[in-house]
């Protein structure tokens, strides 16, 4: 059943190209690993998938005959890529393509976070140690409050216990 599905999938492609006007088109190029490596590209435009191969490595002349091999049929230029910022992949679009090359937005993301998470961390580990304090002061005034009104006192003002808490 598998065979079959592949080799459907390979002429539908093939039937489909034929009719296709020339484009250009976005890359998006990433890396799985399941049971190993298996190179993966889509059109992010149309979400048609170009390449889905296992392959021996991720180096950049794999990359790019795999994707030469998956695209000979078809008539478009790669104009640009979206991916990580792995070695191979920057050499197959950078040098073996010669076209531009985009970084994904997970991996600018966690570069942008790499350089402010120690601060924001420590400012974090401060505010969780403040509002511990405060929690426990306004439990001290709760106390205190309960206690002052538990037993008889003389003559004057009592504590204003509300205010205190409000402040804690």
């Amino acid at each position: 059943m598998e065979e079959a599905v592949i080799a459907f999938g390979e002429e539908e492609q093939a039937r489909l190209a034929e009719g296709m006007s020339a484009k250009q088109i976005t890359v998006c190029q990433d890396e799985t690993f399941h049971p190993q490596v298996c190179l993966v590209a889509i059109e992010p435009v149309s979400n048609f998938l170009l390449l889905e191969k296992y392959a021996d490595d991720r180096k950049g002349k794999t990359w790019t005959e795999a994707m030469a091999a998956a695209t000979s049929s078809l008539p478009i230029e790669i104009i640009q890529s979206t991916s990580d910022e792995g070695r191979g992949l920057l050499r197959h679009v950078k040098e073996d393509l010669g076209i531009h090359h985009s970084p994904d937005q997970f991996h600018v993301q966690y570069e942008l976070s790499k350089a402010s998470s120690g601060a924001l961390s420590s400012r974090k580990r401060q505010a969780e140690k403040a509002m511990t304090a405060s929690g426990q002061e306004v439990s001290r005034q709760q106390a205190q409050k309960e206690s002052y009104y538990s037993r008889r006192h003389g003559p004057g003002r009592a504590p204003d216990f509300d205010k205190r808490s409000e402040h804690a």
